[in-house]
């Protein structure tokens, strides 16, 4: 199929080809010669489009697009090297390549000024029908190129809106999704603590008591894991809108650290790993402290998850104008093939199933270091561990 050919279907038809003609302007006030070129140049992948006049052409090239126009030099009122310039002001018709045709006497002055006009050629006559078939053809090629490069930009370009409208449809189902799950979250939270309260008037040797304490435990658990994964979707909306606002003020890193490691003892525990802590006092800076809090949050939950029960050393100390502070444990570590996209969304450290969550942690804990204008990077090796290090910029 020829670069001015496209396939299309009807509904009960098997494919067709729509053959999408380049259209030649020829110009020339004498209508032998343009019966004549109009001979010579037929084709059927070109429409030949005539005029006898300046006037009449400039009617044409603000009408139709052109592929090129071949023009007589000699003409009564406006002559070719006119009607040239006036296509080069004008902004719809300054691009498309002229060829000026004269039966002039052939000169260097002659051909200089037909250049200067704007053309791309000058053909004396009589013509040679091979010369001039030849190079009408390289730019009718030119121009079926150049319709087929709009076509695949226009098809892109819609390509583009679609996929950007796409991921605003699913942003917008991940904002609207979570913040429907969040009421009833709530309420069931709020439910589960009086639930709670109840069972503790229960007397003390009700054989109530231990079963109904056990299970308003599991499912206080359960709640706040899934009001934990709906917090996870709404950042992850916020920061595709750009709208991750940080609420910043004075605090102390190590101190904060040292709250979250206190409510961390029980998962420490459960997951049979020790603590180590090597933590320097008074690293302050301004910085958003429920944000701060959510990236040491996501790094004990790692180590705990991944570091298999094996050591966990947590430090802070200050370095090079920033607080530094990192989590490493000793663990199963993460695959090479993982490492370079582990803070990428929904994206896990390892395959087994049997460790939940979906993957956004790591994602977020970078996109709220980075809107502090921190850094954080990993270090791994499979069945030896991981250390996790982010850097915060501390007060000037």
């Amino acid at each position: 199929m020829s670069l001015n050919e496209k396939e299309f279907s009807t509904p009960d038809a098997s494919p067709q080809v729509e053959v999408v003609k380049s259209k030649c302007l020829i110009v020339d006030d004498l209508e032998e010669n343009l019966k004549a070129l109009e001979a010579l140049l037929r084709s059927e992948d070109i429409e030949i489009v005539r005029a006898s006049s300046g006037e009449a052409a400039l009617e044409l090239l603000l009408n139709h697009d052109f592929a090129l126009a071949l023009i007589d030099v000699q003409m009564p009122e406006m002559n070719g090297f006119e009607l040239a310039e006036l296509m080069r002001g004008m902004e719809r018709t300054r691009s498309i390549p002229i060829i000026f045709v004269t039966a002039g006497l052939v000169g260097q002055q002659r051909v200089f000024q037909g250049y200067e006009a704007g053309a791309v050629d000058v053909l004396f006559k009589p013509l040679d029908p091979v010369i001039v078939r030849s190079k009408v053809r390289v730019f009718i090629e030119l121009d079926c190129q150049k319709r087929l490069l709009d076509k695949r930009g226009q098809e892109q370009a819609a390509l583009a809106r679609e996929l950007k409208n796409a991921l605003k449809t699913r942003d917008d189902f991940f904002s609207i999704a979570s913040h429907e799950l969040k009421t009833p979250i709530t309420s069931m939270g709020l439910q589960l603590q009086l639930l709670k309260r109840v069972t503790q008037s229960t007397p003390l040797d009700s054989p109530l008591r231990e079963r109904f304490s056990k299970t308003m435990d599991s499912m206080s658990k359960q709640v706040k894991k899934l009001g934990s994964l709906v917090d996870d979707l709404l950042d992850v909306t916020r920061i595709q809108n750009g709208k991750l606002a940080l609420q910043v003020e004075e605090m102390d890193l190590t101190a904060l650290a040292e709250e979250v490691i206190e409510r961390f003892t029980d998962s420490f525990q459960a997951s049979g790993s020790p603590v180590e802590l090597e933590l320097e006092p008074e690293l302050t800076g301004v910085w958003d402290r429920q944000r701060v809090e959510q990236v040491i949050v996501n790094l004990l939950s790692n180590a705990c998850k991944y570091g298999a029960g094996s050591k966990i050393i947590i430090k802070s100390r200050r370095k090079d104008g920033f607080a530094q502070f990192s989590v490493e444990d000793f663990g199963m570590g993460i695959s090479e093939t993982k490492l370079p996209f582990i803070f990428d969304r929904f994206e896990r450290a390892v395959t087994d199933s049997t460790i939940h969550g979906l993957g956004l942690g790591l994602y977020i804990a970078k996109q709220i270091v980075v809107a502090h204008q921190g850094t954080i990077r990993v270090n791994s090796m499979p069945g030896q561990g991981t250390i996790f290090v982010f850097e915060l910029p501390l007060e000037g």
